[in-house]
């Protein structure tokens, strides 16, 4: 409610959009969270974390080829961010029909740059297992 407010009175702050949308995916209502997440990117395309956001919202949706279309832009905006490169390896993987080589790929990037390594080493093995 106070999000929708600030909006109200200042539509053209990109965060605000953000931050509801936030508020909409904690609360499960993900259709809500990706319009909030559109319009922020519509006001401002060069934040990483509103193409996360949104992709994470399309691989909740089952969307898988947008959300991989919102993680690669968030790779072009902040490329050392492994976790971009994580999600967009599951979703990869979740593609009709998967692509395990790209995911595998992104993987192995996920490793490189993450902190918390085990994530993306333990799908990195189900995607070899997969193969």
């Amino acid at each position: 409610e106070s999000f929708t407010q600030a909006i109200m009175l200042r539509p053209e702050k990109a965060e605000y959009f953000y931050n509801r949308g936030n508020c909409y995916n904690k609360m499960g209502e993900t259709q809500k969270a990706l319009l909030d997440y559109s319009m922020a990117i519509r006001i401002d395309s060069k934040t990483a974390a509103f193409y996360e956001h949104r992709g994470m919202c399309y691989k909740k949706l089952g969307n898988f080829e947008e959300s991989v279309k919102d993680y690669t832009n968030a790779i072009k905006l902040e490329s050392g961010n492994g976790n971009f490169y994580y999600n967009r390896a599951i979703s990869y993987m979740c593609l009709n029909p998967p692509d395990y080589d790209k995911a595998l790929d992104d993987y192995d990037l996920a490793v490189k740059l993450s902190t918390a390594k085990y994530r993306p080493l333990f799908n990195r093995g189900n995607c070899l297992r997969k193969m």
